[in-house]
């Protein structure tokens, strides 16, 4: 495996910090673009290829936590993700330590927080802009595998700079997964989820 690209890290970290492209597209507040989230502020994987990059939605409402946050004890979501990867033999992961050393790493489609409780949808737009830092991650860390949580975080992987990163590290069809996100209810179960998640547990 090859060293990563920290002058790359630092790159995407300063323009996704001081990205301002959404700017009067949001008039509720719901999308909170002075307050952003990126796991490369945090603990990440230091090499290439990683193994699967994680795909979800947005950080959450400002006072919520964030993934990568080892500061939050009990993260819903981070606990959520921990036990389908763990029930679906693709390692034992406990802590974002055992995350990070398992090479996965987890990416967002929006960047910005998204307070829900004042707008439980955002216009397109917004998340096409937010497409370019999702495809700089892409080509940064060079997955094998993509697992897409949820339907924004699909959709995200269908815009054209995503498509292209996908195309240029060749990441196979085969090797993208979607599901639905692991917060909500849905038509799919947990057994269904785990199911997904034990297809590329052997690749």
């Amino acid at each position: 495996m090859a060293t990563l690209n920290e002058r790359m890290v630092r790159r995407i970290r300063g323009t996704v910090h001081a990205c301002k492209k959404c700017d009067g597209l949001d008039d509720t507040d719901a999308l909170c673009i002075d307050q952003k989230e990126i796991g490369l502020n945090y603990i990440y994987p230091r090499k290439t290829h990683i193994n699967i990059l994680f795909v979800a939605e947005s950080p959450p409402k400002p006072g919520n936590g964030f993934f990568y946050d080892s500061q939050i004890a009990n993260h819903r979501f981070r606990n959520r993700l921990f036990k389908l990867i763990n029930e679906s033999g693709l390692g034992h992961v406990n802590t974002l330590e055992d995350f990070t050393g398992k090479d996965y790493y987890l990416a967002d489609a929006l960047n910005c927080r998204w307070n829900k409780s004042r707008k439980n949808y955002l216009s397109v737009k917004i998340f096409r802009n937010c497409s370019l830092y999702l495809a700089q991650q892409i080509e940064l860390f060079k997955p094998k595998l993509i697992v897409a949580m949820g339907n924004k975080a699909s959709i995200s992987l269908s815009y054209p700079h995503v498509e292209e990163a996908i195309g240029r590290v060749k990441i196979p069809d085969a090797n993208i997964i979607r599901m639905s996100f692991i917060l909500v209810a849905s038509n799919e179960t947990d057994a269904q989820k785990i199911e997904k998640l034990k297809s590329i547990a052997c690749r």
